[in-house]
């Protein structure tokens, strides 16, 4: 608390006839509760400070008579109350420059003292300088009633200034690394508060959205020049009223912006309904709030929020990396069998239906399985967010897609004109070889489509998802075996393989794999140039 005299210190250290009138407005203008902990957590965080047991004495020695709660338009909360010993008075709680607004004098340790220009100057002075801390400033004031007005409102003047009431929040240690790595990911970040300019600056300049040269919108401005054209052209907006920060949402939707949207208070829930993603304060937020969002985030922490758009950017290069590998994988068997037949056409039937039932066993399932739980992209937050209209399958997506069936495809009818026309094997062992070149070459298609921003292949990269090279080697284990346990020849139509024809499966099966990795723009820009359309 700050006094008149710019004197801070708890309220147990005001002069004990200021320090009286401040904790009867502190607790009796406050619809808070402390057992359990309820209402704003402004309103709680200065019960506590209070104590328990002074709160209680405090309420049971006046009564409340009316109210009319703080609003956003008006900035302020107003009770009335009557004191048991006898006599009403009203109390007051608000935005300093509102309430002084309404004083005529002020409280001092050896009585009231006239309010003048002056010093309503200091007192506004001492607010901005406490706002400049990062603290969150309210003014407490009251009047002695020797009769119930009818009209609370209009009893709101002649007020008598009690003191400043300071109330820090501190930043979460791990805010700033969240904004930073927000900032990395393209999402432009803003505050929008209805808080002092000073405190909100302060708070910005601690969590990296704000320094020195940094210009600071306030609500007034907003009246006054309407909302900027670009509305991020400040990160910091201050004494926001709810319709005002509604329309800023408006305004960056109507720019063609996604915006997410958080808050706790009934004052937020015009914006959070309006946003493309609403997120409540789940902690300490209020029941609007929560019930006009579209999700709540249980801890209050905006780390959270970052953390959720990591983890959804890895769930969806999760999906695209299963599309592009059924994809791919399932037109390079398509383009297997009607290349045979168009080129072969005396190999009759190219693939045996068990055979590409035999392939779509190995290749559909655990690879497919285990690339939707591939571990997240490290760098996965230094990617701009993609196109509101991207589509998972673009034309230009579907035609990478098929120039890598197109390598699959041509490395397996290869091996079989190789073994067909240059060995003179008989069409049976052509026919093999092609079929275990296709199954070689899709499954290592597994390793190709993952990690997009990686711009060379690595070991660890090979390694980093145990359950795809698990699926990957089992594949081959059991391809190997289909070729090699007469049993399993005789059900899938295959024929053993010379030592020459296991050398032509190994390179016409890897080949396609490499081509891939070492494609022209195989680098993050050429992925996300692809990935955007």
């Amino acid at each position: 608390l700050a006094t008149i005299d710019r004197r801070p210190g708890p309220l147990s250290s005001l002069p004990e006839r200021v320090g009286v009138a401040a904790v009867e407005i502190a607790v009796l203008c406050n619809d808070a509760e402390l057992e359990p902990p309820s209402g704003d957590p402004v309103d709680v965080a200065v019960l506590e400070a209070v104590g328990r047991h002074r709160v209680a004495e405090v309420r049971d020695g006046a009564t409340r008579l009316g109210e009319v709660p703080f609003e956003a338009g008006r900035r302020r909360m107003t009770v009335l109350i009557r004191r048991r010993e006898g006599g009403a008075a009203l109390l007051v709680k608000g935005a300093p420059e509102v309430v002084l607004e309404r004083c005529a004098r002020a409280a001092a340790a050896d009585g009231d003292v006239p309010l003048g220009p002056g010093e309503r100057e200091r007192v506004l002075r001492a607010a901005a300088d406490l706002a400049a801390t990062g603290a969150r400033t309210l003014a407490l004031a009251d009047r002695p009633l020797p009769e119930l007005p009818e009209d609370i409102n209009a009893a709101e003047h002649d007020l008598r200034f009690v003191a400043l009431l300071a109330l820090r929040d501190p930043v979460r240690p791990q805010a700033p690394a969240a904004v930073e790595e927000a900032r990395r990911a393209g999402i432009r970040v803003a505050m929008v508060t209805g808080d002092h300019a000073g405190t909100a600056v302060a708070i910005a300049s601690e969590v990296g959205l704000a320094d020195a040269t940094t210009m600071v919108v306030t609500g007034n401005d907003l009246r006054r020049t309407g909302i900027p054209e670009d509305p991020l052209s400040s990160p910091v907006y201050a004494r926001v009223d709810p319709d005002e920060k509604l329309g800023l949402v408006e305004a960056l939707q109507a720019r063609g912006h996604v915006v997410a949207v958080t808050g706790d208070g009934v004052n937020d829930a015009p914006a959070l309904r309006r946003a493309d993603i609403g997120v409540a304060m789940g902690r300490r937020g209020t029941d609007v709030a929560r019930e006009a969002a579209d999700m709540v985030i249980t801890d209050d922490d905006l780390a959270t929020i970052v953390h959720a758009v990591r983890e959804g950017r890895g769930i969806y290069d999760n999906i695209r990396k299963v599309v592009d590998y059924l994809v791919g994988g399932n037109l390079s068997e398509i383009a297997v069998v009607v290349g045979a037949l168009v080129l072969f056409p005396e190999l009759g039937v190219p693939l045996l239906p068990l055979q590409l039932l035999w392939v779509n066993l190995l290749t559909d399932g655990p690879p497919a399985i285990a690339l939707s739980v591939d571990p997240i992209d490290p760098a996965v937050m230094d990617r701009p967010p993609r196109l509101r209209g991207a589509r998972l399958l673009s034309v230009r997506r579907l035609l990478v897609l098929a120039g890598r069936a197109s390598l699959m495809a041509g490395a397996s009818l290869t091996a079989l004109a190789v073994a067909r026309f240059a060995w003179d094997e008989p069409w049976g062992h052509a026919r093999a070889v092609m079929f275990t070149v296709l199954v070689v070459a899709h499954l290592l298609y597994a390793f190709a489509v993952r990690r997009p921003s990686d711009a060379r292949p690595s070991v660890r990269r090979l390694v980093s998802n145990p359950s795809l090279l698990l699926g990957v080697t089992a594949g081959l284990g059991l391809q190997l075996g289909a070729i090699l346990w007469p049993p399993a020849r005789e059900i899938l139509g295959t024929a053993p393989l010379t030592g020459r024809e296991w050398a032509l499966v190994l390179g016409a099966g890897i080949l396609p794999f490499l081509l891939m990795l070492l494609e022209g723009r195989s680098t993050r820009d050429r992925w996300l140039s692809v990935a955007s359309r």
